[in-house]
């Protein structure tokens, strides 16, 4: 197993999902690649009449919502504890998304979190 793929959403279960990746990679000397597409801010209709609300998200609001984003992908690449693993954080930005992404990339495994059942349900 060559490369390990770990799609985040940036939350808090990402740990959950690394820390596994980083057992996984460090049993069969494998590399994480650490995945997150930014979203942008999207234009919503307050209800059903509403003309649509434009967006007015500026080139510098949207470096700055990338920033953010590459800053808590670096934070979670960047723990102590996977020192001795080779995780790339990538941020996508180009709109393709995850999905193009995971799928087009040379993958060993994928390692993500769920918010399916639990306990007795799972």
């Amino acid at each position: 197993m060559n490369t390990i793929v770990v799609p985040t959403d940036l939350g808090p279960e990402t740990d959950v999902a690394l820390s596994v990746a980083v057992a996984l990679a460090r049993t069969n000397r494998s590399r994480i690649l650490l995945l997150h597409s930014v979203v942008y801010p999207m234009p919503v209709s307050a209800f059903v009449d509403a003309t649509r609300v434009a967006a007015n998200l500026t080139v510098a609001e949207c470096q700055e919502i990338e920033r953010e984003a590459r800053t808590k992908l670096d934070q979670f690449a960047a723990n102590s504890q996977h020192q001795g693993v080779t995780i790339v954080p990538t941020l996508l930005t180009n709109g393709q998304g995850l999905i193009h992404h995971v799928t087009d990339a040379p993958a060993d495994l994928i390692v993500m979190t769920s918010e399916g059942a639990s306990g007795l349900e799972e």
